[in-house]
This record gives structure tokens, sequence and C-alpha cells, in this order.
């Protein structure tokens, strides 16, 4: 349910989109690049995320703030 939940968010905050190489042209994942191990998942490729708009961008470094006072009582 956890991990819904943070596709979810992902979803609504950033716009994904491929990479760009030095020409602008977009980088495209290959569909049969994969690792393997217990399970099959895609390989890493480059891709782009921007958030949404200004606000969510201002919503996410604001939370990204409060992660990293929260793990500092971790160290």
């Amino acid at each position: 349910m956890l991990m819904r939940s943070c596709v979810c968010r992902m979803l609504w905050a950033f716009d994904f989109s491929p990479a760009r190489d030095e020409k602008g042209q977009p980088l495209w994942p290959d569909p049969q690049a994969a690792t393997s191990n217990v399970t099959r998942r895609p390989a890493v490729f480059p891709r782009a995320l921007k958030p949404r708009n200004e606000e969510i961008g201002a919503l996410i470094k604001e939370e990204a703030t409060r992660a990293e006072e929260a793990l500092r009582e971790w160290e």
C-alpha cells in the first residue's frame, strides 16, 4: 500500500519525460533492457522530472527540508 501511495504522489507532483541528448533529441529507454535477480525489472534509464507547477515545486522543497531534519536525529 505504501508503494502505491508513493507512485500516486509522484504522478501528482511531476511531469515525466525522456531525458534529452546534447542535440535535444529524446533518449528513449530500451524496452528489452532489464535486470534480473529474483524478479525482472526495467533497467535504469535517463529521464527528466519536472514539478507540475511552482507551488508543487515549493512543496517538494519544504518536504525535503523536513525529511532531512528528521533524519539528522538518526546520525
